[in-house]
């Protein structure tokens, strides 16, 4: 745990080391569980930062200065996917995936990709024709979709072998 935010933490909260080391411990605990329960991401994937400072080592009126200038950047300005529109997918994606199962499709042969912020595309195997209007329905209920691709195929065999 880094000393700078231990020492931080004591002051704010007027808290012994011991008490401190753990209110961050479950802090770190807490985020980490939200963002994996809400996204199904880890938070610690490198892959969402740009930049990662660690402020034990550097001052803060250091860090802000590099801060600054990496976002003003060219680099950093025509980065790929934008943090939000990513967390919007993801969210979106909870949604559905919530909204299936409340209404007990739970099938291991459903699945959907939310392709764009409002676009989802339904693939998989499902038993009938109704089943498949069914799921497509459900998920146009969420406002944000504009586009659903339902890709869905109805399965009439059995998947024993026959």
């Amino acid at each position: 745990m880094p000393p700078r935010t231990i020492q931080r933490v004591m002051e704010e909260k007027q808290a012994r080391r011991e008490v401190a080391e753990k209110m961050i411990s479950h802090s770190d605990h807490d985020k980490r569980a939200f963002i994996r329960f809400a996204y199904d991401e880890d938070m610690l994937n490198p892959r969402f930062y740009d930049l990662v400072l660690n402020t034990d080592k550097l001052s803060i009126d250091s860090a802000v200065k590099i801060i600054v200038d990496a976002a003003d950047s060219n680099e950093i300005k025509s980065c790929g996917i934008d943090p939000v529109q990513l967390l919007g997918k993801l969210s979106l994606n909870r949604r559905i995936e919530s909204l299936l199962l409340k209404a007990g499709f739970t099938s291991a042969h459903l699945f959907f990709t939310v392709e764009e912020a409002n676009s989802v595309r339904l693939f998989g195997m499902v038993n009938s024709a109704g089943e498949k209007e069914a799921i497509e329905n459900l998920v146009k209920k969420i406002k944000e979709i504009r586009n659903i691709k339902n890709e869905l195929v109805v399965f009439t065999g059995t998947m024993r072998g026959e």
